[in-house]
């Protein structure tokens, strides 16, 4: 919550409601690739504009862990909107500068000490934390992290500029898992707002672009990446393909590639 005057004298509140039901990630529509991650060890790179579900997509991959393995799953959120409860697994939720010391680079310098087998970060803001995501992952802990991003490729490069130095761009290459990416977009057969999502898996290929820095090579090649790279076309394709969304809808957005999306149409 957040309390703050205004023009004239007056006060206004900013609140946000904590919520207890949360959507499992099929009903969210997120991809069996991206859930199958949550298996494995490293970095899970999770973006959207502010307002467009990154957290509720991060909130389901927990709530996916805690449903379906036991383990330690420690998250720092800044603020809490989701309430887990231990279910199989044993979830620590902490609210940064609430439960946390306001120290940041001390709070995250204790991280690994608290012997996390997932570690969530729900909002990547700067070095002490991106540099905190790259070590825990290395060191074999699942790291899923949110970031203010549009797409895979500005998210890689957001993040890749605010590490601190070559070092740890080199294990950032090495320890990520895959970078999803998330928009929201209106339905009107759905009449509510459904995912469309965009996602890089971290082939060797994948993590050798990433480590020459030549993240952005890859929209180029999409043809020849099948299975690495699925562009946001592809998602949006399929919902037309399923009449979750309609085509009128989306002939408008800028952010489309409408030719390789009729392509996809037409297949």
């Amino acid at each position: 919550m957040n309390i703050y005057y205004q023009k004239g004298g007056g006060i206004t509140i900013a609140a946000k409601k904590l919520v207890e039901d949360i959507p499992t990630a099929v009903t969210l529509g997120l991809p069996e690739t991206l859930i199958s991650l949550t298996n494995k060890r490293g970095l899970l790179l999770i973006s959207s504009a502010r307002g467009e579900g990154k957290d509720t997509t991060i909130a389901a991959l927990v709530d996916h862990i805690n449903s379906t393995r036991s383990c330690n799953i420690i998250t720092f959120e800044d603020p809490i909107e989701y309430i887990h409860h231990h279910k199989l697994s044993n979830v620590n939720q902490r609210e940064l500068g609430r439960d946390t010391d306001k120290n940041l680079p001390e709070v995250f310098d204790r991280v690994v000490k608290l012997d996390p087998d997932v570690l969530v970060i729900s909002n990547l803001k700067d070095m002490f934390m991106m540099d905190t995501a790259v070590l825990a992952a290395h060191k074999g802990i699942l790291v899923i992290a949110g970031i203010n991003a549009i797409d895979v490729f500005s998210a890689v490069e957001q993040f890749m500029s605010s590490l601190s130095d070559e070092y740890m761009r080199a294990l950032f290459s090495r320890s990520i898992l895959a970078v999803f990416a998330q928009r929201l977009m209106w339905s009107k057969p759905a009449k509510g707002r459904i995912l469309a999502w965009e996602g890089l898996l971290a082939s060797p290929r994948i993590q050798k672009y990433m480590r020459d820095d030549k993240i952005y090579y890859v929209k180029g090649q999409a043809p020849s990446l099948k299975g690495e790279y699925f562009p946001i076309e592809e998602s949006v394709a399929q919902a037309i393909k399923e009449a979750r969304l309609d085509y009128e809808s989306v002939k408008s957005e800028p952010w489309i590639n409408h030719d390789a999306l009729k392509a996809l149409l037409e297949r």
